[in-house]
């Protein structure tokens, strides 16, 4: 065979192996472009996914701090609104309630040697506005006051409801039978006299139990005959109110 038809073949050859090559390679790039569109199209709905579930979360989560804040605004307000009902209720309460305290005593017929009983007074006042009803007034008369009050062995008298500024006088009589040498220093302030004790009393509002008020008056000294004088003791421990 001639040179020159070995040569034609042959570079008819080479020119069907470069067309094949070329005409694969394009069909692999559009098998490849085929398969990419879709893949393409899925990761660009995937990620419109993910940031449309990234706005949801974070409005998701500003609603719900939203909604937080507003519950917890609202408890707050609605508590503020039950502690200033609470506290209007309390003040009504304590400005309408009764309040009995004895305000004075004395003795009733005077300082007398070996009277017995020693008769004295004590007058209780309601100083409040509701009606005050005596559980029971406890009474003990001492030369000497111990630290803390000892009601132990007083006197128990019952009193009847005393109304809003009313005051009720009420005798005691104690077993004493002074002689005359006591009563010269009670009046010369060599020995001490006082009148101890502590009211029990309720009102409508005394629910969980009565109020009670602890009283203390001493004598001050003076002539026998009178008058004679008492004044409200200094000691705190028996003088209260609860």
């Amino acid at each position: 065979m001639p040179s020159e038809w070995k040569q034609e073949i042959q570079e008819c050859n080479d020119e069907t192996a470069k067309r094949a090559q070329e005409y694969w390679k394009s069909d692999q790039d559009k098998q490849a472009a085929a398969i990419a569109a879709p893949l393409n199209s899925l990761l660009t709905i995937l990620t419109a996914y993910i940031r449309k579930q990234d706005r949801y979360e974070k409005g998701k989560r500003s609603r719900e701090i939203t909604t937080i804040a507003g519950l917890f605004f609202t408890a707050a307000f609605t508590l503020c609104l039950a502690v200033v009902g609470i506290a209007q209720v309390y003040s009504f309460i304590v400005s309408e309630r009764a309040f009995v305290v004895p305000v004075d005593t004395n003795f009733t017929n005077g300082l007398i040697a070996k009277e017995n009983p020693l008769q004295v007074w004590i007058a209780l006042k309601n100083k409040g506005k509701s009606i005050g009803s005596i559980d029971v007034l406890e009474v003990a008369i001492t030369h000497e006051l111990s630290t803390e009050p000892k009601y132990l062995g007083a006197q128990k008298i019952a009193y009847p409801p005393i109304a809003s500024g009313e005051r009720f006088e009420r005798p005691l009589e104690f077993d004493t039978g002074w002689p005359q040498q006591t009563i010269d220093q009670l009046t010369h302030g060599v020995l001490d006299f006082f009148v101890f004790g502590r009211v029990k009393y309720r009102d409508d509002f005394s629910w969980f139990g009565p109020r009670v008020n602890g009283f203390c008056f001493k004598y001050l000294p003076g002539p026998i005959s009178g008058p004679h004088v008492f004044e409200p003791c200094r000691q705190t421990a028996y003088t209260y109110s609860k």
